[in-house]
């Protein structure tokens, strides 16, 4: 009699474990994959950042990540790697700026990462005319990722914002 109770509290302990993993894989997976850029707060003359984010990452290779900004009010300053791909560059266009992030193998061999977090870290300055209030950053319509199969990945964008005090 002994035996059977504990093969039955064995089984209903592994039933839960079971179920419990399912939900949080379904949560780790739930939604689409997106984009954002965070926000920001400062005075003139501050530097201030701003992360790219990547959350519910389905597996991607690489992309090109345009980011609109008002350069009468910012001027762009520096980018940090996130840490999600090995390689991460940008471009200043002066109303823009172009992020190239990408994961390489050491066998020079197309990889995925399927990471969630920081793409980058982008770095402006407030100049010292900017007009106080809330000002966008955008995350341009012509960004675009791959996975390693060379298939775009569609993704949802979040804008985010400097607000000059």
């Amino acid at each position: 009699m002994k035996k059977n109770s504990n093969l039955t509290i064995v089984a209903i302990v592994l039933s839960i474990a079971i179920i419990v993993v399912g939900v949080l894989l379904i949560v780790k997976n739930f939604g689409d994959p997106q984009l954002s850029l965070g926000n920001a707060k400062g005075l003139t003359g501050d530097t201030v950042e701003i992360p790219i984010v990547l959350d519910n990452n389905p597996g991607i290779f690489g992309g090109q990540i345009i980011i609109d900004y008002d350069s009468d009010n910012f001027s762009f300053v520096s980018i940090t790697n996130g840490g999600i791909f090995d390689f991460c560059e940008s471009n200043d266009t002066g109303d823009s700026v172009a992020v190239l992030a990408y994961t390489i193998s050491d066998k020079a061999k197309l990889e995925n990462t399927d990471q969630d977090g920081a793409v980058a870290k982008l770095q402006f300055k407030i100049k010292t005319s900017a007009t106080k209030g809330e000002h966008k950053i955008k995350i341009n319509s012509t960004t675009n990722f791959c996975n390693a199969k060379e298939e775009i990945v569609e993704l949802a964008f979040v804008d985010g914002t400097i607000t000059v005090k």
